[in-house]
């Protein structure tokens, strides 16, 4: 006798529940007031990390060979990554990461996604909320080493997109976005190391590529507001790339600061 038989009904409610999460994720920007990256989606967040966990899943599993959650540890960390964020699919919009609150309201989330999965069925809801409210409590292994791939993966777009690495506050802010995750891992702190590295190494190329350093002003001119000429942009870019950010005393209220607005 099957324990858990899916009706025809159920399917639908699945389905249905599919179309709403899968669209969902992908009109959910992440990056909607920030004016360093133009953004990705949820979706595309949620694809980052995941591939990020299945690229370094042999290193995480040879890591933790002896620990308790080691049988299911992969599948665990990727369905906790892919629902990670149901509740801003649930809210239908993304605060950005220097302006939110984390953790403020973990009870209150796990409810909105509880309630907006309600035509799942039963033994559907609670598999997918055991992965979210874990996610938001960081109460397994899998659960923090997929926050460890949020945060390596969310930051990402802003490396490759290289304008907010020369505001000094926002600069920091992503340093600081990924040392928050350090210690669940040895194979995610080299991720870290890694991208730390990568952080600084273009912040010296910048300083020293006058090619770059154009590149970066056309995309500064693209900005609604900015009326500085290329001179005093390159002026500026040189003066905020001189700031040793290792050392630099963080403004959170400037993380979101247009570059030419530092002058």
């Amino acid at each position: 006798m099957e324990k858990h038989k899916l009706t025809i009904k159920n399917a639908s409610g699945i389905l249905d529940t599919l179309s709403e999460f899968s669209l969902g994720a992908e009109q959910v920007y992440r990056f909607v007031g920030y004016p360093h990256v133009d953004g990705d989606n949820i979706a595309e967040h949620t694809s980052r990390a995941i591939r990020l966990a299945i690229y370094t899943m042999p290193f995480i599993l040879e890591e933790f060979n002896d620990h308790p959650e080691r049988v299911n540890l992969a599948e665990n960390i990727y369905a906790t990554i892919l629902t990670h964020d149901d509740e801003e699919i649930a809210q239908g919009f993304d605060i950005i990461s220097p302006l939110k609150n984390h953790d403020a309201n973990t009870q209150g989330e796990i409810d909105l996604v509880d309630k907006k999965i309600k035509n799942l069925p039963d033994i559907s809801r609670k598999y997918v909320i055991n992965f979210f409210s874990s996610f938001r409590k960081r109460d397994t292994l899998a659960s923090r080493i997929a926050k460890a791939c949020d945060n390596i993966g969310g930051n990402q777009p802003v490396l490759e997109q290289k304008l907010g690495l020369v505001p000094p506050d926002s600069a920091r802010f992503a340093l600081e976005f990924v040392e928050k995750v350090r210690g669940i891992s040895k194979t995610t702190d080299l991720l870290i190391d890694a991208q730390l590295k990568d952080i600084f190494n273009y912040r010296k190329f910048a300083k020293d590529s006058d090619t770059e350093q154009e590149i970066l002003i056309d995309t500064i001119l693209q900005q609604e507001g900015c009326n500085l000429s290329r001179d005093t942009l390159k002026i500026l870019i040189n003066q905020l790339l001189d700031i040793d950010i290792s050392q630099y005393p963080m403004d959170k209220n400037k993380v979101t600061l247009k570059l030419w607005e530092y002058l």
